[in-house]
C-alpha cells in the first residue's frame, strides 16, 4: 500500500464544482479529478461536471461509508496507482476513469485547529471521526494544586482529581492510532496516582516513567523563587503510555554544550531529560512573546515538547493536546516541521476559564506565525 493518513485535511471546493453538492459530502481536489467522500447511500449523478471528474461515478455501491476525512495519497502512491485502488481496507475507492496514473497533488500544510471548549465535550465529539487517527496525545494537565488563575485543586473537581482525569483519559484512548502514544507531564504530587490510572487504561507493560530536570543553572539566569517556604524539587515526571506493541519510541536530539556552543546529537529516548529547557526558561519564552514572565504561570519549554513529539510521531502525524495551556505544543509542532520538512498537524483544546484560550494560546500561536483555524 502506498498511502498516508493525515486526518482532517479536506479541501472544500464546493464553489468550483458546477452543480449542487449535498451538505454531507466532503471534497478534495486532486489536480484534475475530485475525491468525493460522503455519508449515506450511493449518490445519483445527473451530469458530468467536466473538467472535474467525480471519483466513484461508476461505482455501484457506497453503502456503509461514513467518512468525513480524506486519507491523502503520497507521491509514491501516485506513481504506482492503478486505475482502481482502495485506500485503508476499502474505505475509499479511487476510480480514475481511465487515467492510468494521474499526478496527485499532495498538500504540504495540513490544517491545525485550536478549539475553545471544555475538553470532555471535544473528546466526546471526536469519537466517531477521529477514532484511531491520532499518533500522539501530549498533555500537561492540572497538577491538583492551587493555581491562582484557575484554582485547580481536588475540591474543584466533581468526582475528585482522579475521577476527572480518568474520564478524559478514557475518552482519549480510542482516538490513538495503534502505533500511538499518550504522554503526560506531571509533578510529584500526583505522579503515583496517574501511573496507576494509566496502567489501568493502557496495561502495566505499556506504561513507563521518565524524569525531566526542570532546574538547570545553564537556563535559569532569570529564575525567581516565588515561594521560598515551599519544598523545592529538581524534577518533574513524564508518563509515556503506548497504545500497542507497535508503538515504538524514536530517537531524539539531545542538546549539549561544546566549548560554549550549543549542539545536539541523536540518542535513544532517555530515562532523564536534561538540558531541554526548564520551568524558568519556559517563562523566558513567555516573556519574549507577551513582555512579561508572569503572563502565564505554568508553561513548558518548546524544546522539551518538540523532542517528545519527535519521539512519538511520523512526519505526517496528527498530534493533540487537550490541556493546551499557553500553546507550546503548537509552536513545537511548527518548529519540528520546519526542521524535518514534516506535515504534522495539531489539535489544541483549551477551556474558557479566564479567557485563557484567546488571550494566551491563540496569541502565542499567532506570534509564532503558526497557521491554524480557531473554533469556538
Amino acid at each position: 500500500r502506498y498511502y498516508e493518513k493525515v486526518g482532517s485535511e479536506v479541501k472544500d471546493i464546493t464553489d468550483e464544482v458546477p452543480f449542487e453538492i449535498p451538505d454531507s459530502w466532503a471534497w478534495c481536489l486532486l489536480e484534475n479529478f475530485v475525491l468525493a467522500v460522503f455519508s449515506g447511500k450511493s449518490p445519483k449523478y445527473s451530469k458530468d461536471p467536466t473538467p472535474h471528474k467525480i471519483v466513484g461515478q461508476q461505482a455501484n455501491q457506497w453503502d456503509g461509508l461514513d467518512l468525513r476525512f480524506v486519507k491523502y495519497a503520497t507521491e509514491e502512491f501516485a506513481e504506482n496507482m492503478p486505475p482502481y485502488y482502495y485506500l485503508q481496507d476499502g474505505d475509499v475507492l479511487l476510480n480514475t476513469l481511465g487515467m492510468a496514473s494521474p499526478k496527485i497533488v499532495v498538500r504540504k500544510t495540513p490544517e491545525n485547529y485550536l478549539i475553545e471548549s471544555d475538553n470532555i465535550y471535544t473528546l466526546a465529539a471526536m469519537q466517531k471521526h477521529y477514532r484511531g487517527m491520532i499518533d500522539a496525545i501530549l498533555i500537561d494537565p492540572p497538577y491538583n494544586s492551587n493555581i491562582d488563575y484557575i484554582g485547580y485543586q481536588d475540591v474543584a473537581f466533581e468526582n475528585g482529581y482522579l475521577g476527572y482525569m480518568y474520564e478524559r483519559l478514557q475518552k482519549a484512548y480510542p482516538l490513538l492510532s495503534e502505533k500511538g502514544f499518550m504522554v503526560i507531564n506531571i509533578d510529584e504530587g500526583e505522579v503515583a496516582n496517574l501511573m496507576l490510572l494509566c496502567k489501568k487504561i493502557f496495561g502495566a507493560e505499556k506504561v513507563s516513567l521518565h524524569r525531566w530536570k526542570k532546574k538547570n543553572p545553564l537556563f535559569d539566569q532569570n529564575r525567581v523563587v516565588l515561594n521560598p517556604n515551599k519544598v523545592q524539587t529538581d524534577y518533574e515526571y513524564i508518563i509515556v503510555c503506548k497504545k500497542s506493541s507497535v508503538s515504538i519510541l524514536k530517537n531524539i536530539r539531545q542538546p549539549y554544550l561544546d566549548n560554549g556552543v550549543w549542539k545536539d546529537m541523536e540518542i535513544p529516548f532517555p530515562d532523564d531529560f536534561d538540558c531541554f529547557g526548564t520551568t524558568s526558561s519556559a517563562k523566558d519564552e513567555i516573556a519574549d512573546i507577551f513582555g512579561k514572565r508572569e503572563y502565564f504561570s505554568t508553561p513548558k519549554p518548546v524544546k522539551l515538547i518538540k523532542e517528545l513529539i519527535r519521539a512519538t510521531t511520523d512526519k505526517s502525524s496528527i498530534v493533540m493536546d487537550f490541556f493546551a495551556g499557553s500553546g507550546t505544543l503548537g509552536q513545537a509542532v511548527k518548529s519540528l516541521n520546519d526542521e524535518d520538512c514534516g506535515t504534522r498537524s495539531f489539535i489544541l483544546v483549551n477551556n474558557r476559564e479566564s479567557n485563557i484560550c484567546r488571550t494566551v494560546t491563540k496569541k502565542r500561536l499567532e506570534s509564532a506565525n503558526v497557521k491554524f483555524k480557531f473554533l469556538y
